[in-house]
This record gives structure tokens, C-alpha cells and sequence, in this order.
């Protein structure tokens, strides 16, 4: 059996809107060339809770009304979506704040590699 790939084998497609995929290289120039800027790891978290936030409508909320779940596994649904994206905010922020130079780096290749590898250019 051929050794499965993990980052393309069965990974979904990031969905970014044109005005999400120009942030995001904004926020992986501010991470590469601005590490002191703390702005750079606070704009970093919230592309990623935007992004997490528009994703998880689209692959979970949004097929679930069209499969009329109903409106309790709707409700559950947007809760799990919406306890995720405060989750990404809360650590995220916590987070960053401690990163080096280099794992700001990190996070920048991350975001260009798992984001803006799905946008066409």
C-alpha cells in the first residue's frame, strides 16, 4: 500500500474570498519581515479564526440546512462551530504572544502553505 500523503491526501480545500487571500499575504509578509510588531501575531490568529469561521459554515452549517437537519442539529452545529472559532481566538492570542522570531516564521509558512496553496493566484 502506497504511504498516503497527509497534507493533500485527505485535507478539504481552504475556502478564501479575494479579499481573505489579499490579508492573508499581508499577514505572511508582517509575520516574515515585522516579527516584533505584535500586531503581525494578533492579525495572524484572526485570519485564522476568519478563515475557520467561513469554512466551517460552508462544509457544516450550510449542507445541513439543505439536508434539513432540522433546527436543534442546526443550533448544534453553529454551537460546535462557533465553540471552535473562540477556541482558535482565545489560544491563538494567548499564544502568539510567546512565539519566537523563527515560529512566527513557522506560522507564516503554515498559512501560506495551508491557505494559500487552495486560492487560485
Amino acid at each position: 500500500m502506497e504511504k498516503m500523503n497527509v497534507y493533500s491526501d485527505y485535507t478539504i480545500k481552504i475556502l478564501l474570498s479575494d479579499l481573505l487571500a489579499e490579508e492573508t499575504k499581508k499577514v505572511v509578509w508582517m509575520l516574515r519581515n515585522e516579527p516584533d510588531n505584535p500586531q503581525s501575531g494578533i492579525k495572524a490568529v484572526e485570519l485564522l479564526r476568519e478563515a475557520a469561521e467561513v469554512n466551517l459554515k460552508f462544509y457544516f452549517t450550510e449542507p445541513a440546512k439543505e439536508l434539513n437537519v432540522g433546527s436543534v442539529g442546526i443550533k448544534l452545529l453553529a454551537a460546535g462551530a462557533n465553540t471552535v472559532v473562540k477556541l482558535i481566538s482565545s489560544v491563538g492570542h494567548r499564544l502568539v504572544k510567546k512565539l519566537s522570531h523563527e515560529q512566527l516564521g513557522l506560522v507564516a509558512d503554515f498559512v501560506e502553505e495551508h491557505l494559500l496553496s487552495h486560492h487560485p493566484r
